[in-house]
């Protein structure tokens, strides 16, 4: 799962709210809340165009920097992220949310260290905001650093217990560290307090509860079955739920319905995905070559900042170690 597409800004940056301070002109000001607005019916190219009328009209206004360079991590322009974000910076040294999205700019480079530094800036300055604290998680995380990520996590459930991406990835940071039991209670909280779509934790809780027991994992799958039939959600995901629950599915299928997909960036995030699903559902069987096959495959998209990227990784260490 990327997070960027599915619970949109979290991992991304936060969205400013318009500035009312009286040296920005209220034409300005006007296009930036239209960017907003835009940004929110999932306008993105419009949005960019909103926001750098805000800042043709007034260059100082550093908002508008950093939500034109939300957009821009939006669409994969990362470079135009960082340079705008650098500018609202060199405007305003202390907004939080310029740090904070370049922080993900650089994690969506591949660049951890960058991330980690411009997330613990932005948490220096905004020390109660969970977000940051869970973005910073997932930089950690790409770095394998296990103890600091679990640790954000937990600081950001601690500010927002209803904030529900943080219970998520602590618990996909558990499983790969083969605590699956542990891992449980922490993938049913993200479901309990909204995470959309639920499916994927409800996955990963399906797939955790296969290491733990064999009377744990009927009972999830009893309640998962139900889940699918009441609760719409995404086609993709839910086409590997499917599989995952019939037999009858050929693993092509979900090869196949990756490929389709024509956004090169989107295909290689579902192809990811559709590896390692392919690889737990072999592993599930007892085919252990055929699981490391695949999430040799996952690995091989180099899609690092997904969710199944890092299990992928860690089913790998873990079947390395004879620990599954």
């Amino acid at each position: 799962m990327k997070i960027k597409a599915r619970f949109f800004c979290l991992s991304l940056g936060v969205l400013l709210a318009a500035c009312t301070s009286a040296s920005v002109a209220a034409d300005a000001q006007t296009y930036h809340d239209d960017g907003i607005r835009l940004y929110r019916s999932g306008n993105i190219p419009s949005a960019i165009i909103a926001f750098t009328k805000a800042i043709d009209l007034d260059p100082m206004f550093d908002r508008a920097y950093t939500n034109r360079g939300i957009m821009w991590m939006e669409i994969g322009e990362y470079d135009k992220s960082i340079a705008d974000c650098d500018k609202a910076i060199e405007i305003n040294p202390e907004q939080f949310a310029a740090y904070n999205s370049r922080g993900s700019a650089w994690r969506f480079k591949g660049d951890f260290e960058r991330a980690v530094a411009d997330y613990t800036t932005a948490i220096a300055l905004n020390p109660r905001n969970a977000i940051l604290f869970n973005n910073r998680g997932s930089a950690y995380m790409n770095k394998d650093d296990y103890s600091s990520a679990i640790a954000d996590f937990s600081k950001a459930i601690e500010i927002n217990s209803r904030y529900p991406m943080p219970y998520y990835n602590r618990g996909c940071a558990l499983y790969r560290q083969g605590k699956f039991k542990e891992s449980l209670p922490d993938l049913k909280k993200a479901m309990e307090t909204g995470f959309n779509p639920a499916d994927y934790p409800y996955l990963m809780l399906l797939i955790a509860s296969q290491k733990v027991s064999e009377g744990e994992f009927k009972n999830i799958e009893k309640d998962f079955r139900k889940f699918t039939v009441t609760r719409s959600s995404n086609p993709w995901i839910r086409r590997i739920i499917v599989f995952y629950l019939h037999e009858n599915v050929p693993e092509q299928l979900i090869l196949t319905e990756a490929e389709r997909e024509k956004n090169e960036q989107e295909r290689k995030t579902r192809l990811c995905e559709a590896y390692y699903y392919l690889g737990e559902h072999r592993l599930s069987k007892g085919d252990k070559q055929g699981a490391e096959q695949y999430f040799l495959k996952a690995i091989e998209t180099n899609a690092f900042t997904t969710v199944e990227y890092l299990n992928a990784k860690s089913m790998m260490q873990l079947m390395k170690e004879d620990k599954l």
